[in-house]
């Protein structure tokens, strides 16, 4: 006899699963304090532009959701915030959904995912601070527990996505019990 399976318990383990694979996607980049940073390779000395970028990752509604901070590192060590990002589970897309707000105004959503070659993949579309519509796909190759390497690909003048830039980041490591953020 086939037991019985109420429509409850493959929802629950549908939910569990999604907050696996959630956890999965994001474990990598919340540890150990979840803050990383890039060199610039557009800086030049004395310029506007801040000589590396940040990312810092955060857990949220008891790991449902993660926030991320994306900002610039002045030469001076000051902080300039350019984006913030929520990643949460979309259960009747069953996908990650991904809202990213930036300074001005700027505004998109896309999904996230794993591909079959083990790269993490996020794809945006939306507004820009000057009302024009902007998108992008970032590709993200884990290269070790403290390295992972983001391809960004931007539309070009006829709108294909082509590579625009490749950043390496590392890991910053926090002291012992610190950050990550487990709940707000």
């Amino acid at each position: 006899m086939i037991p019985a399976v109420s429509s409850a318990q493959i929802a629950e383990e549908k939910l569990e699963g999604a907050r696996q694979a959630l956890a999965d996607f994001d474990d990598y980049f919340v540890r150990d304090g979840g803050r990383w940073t890039s060199p610039n390779p557009d800086y030049e000395a004395g310029s506007d532009q801040p000589p590396h970028y940040g990312l810092e990752f955060e857990r949220k509604l008891d790991g449902w959701a993660i926030t991320t901070r994306i900002f610039g590192i002045r030469e001076d060590g000051s902080e300039i915030d350019y984006w913030e990002i929520v990643t949460a589970w979309d259960a009747k897309a069953e996908t990650v959904a991904v809202y990213q707000f930036g300074r001005g105004g700027a505004f998109m959503v896309g999904t996230g995912h794993t591909n079959p070659d083990g790269t993490l993949e996020v794809v945006l579309h939306g507004t820009g601070w000057d009302g024009l519509p902007i998108g992008y796909r970032d590709v993200f190759h884990l290269e070790g527990p403290d390295r992972f390497v983001i391809d960004a690909y931007h539309p070009d003048e006829e709108g294909e996505l082509k590579l625009t830039r490749s950043n390496a980041w590392t890991r910053e490591k926090s002291a012992p019990g610190a950050g990550g953020g487990e709940d707000s």
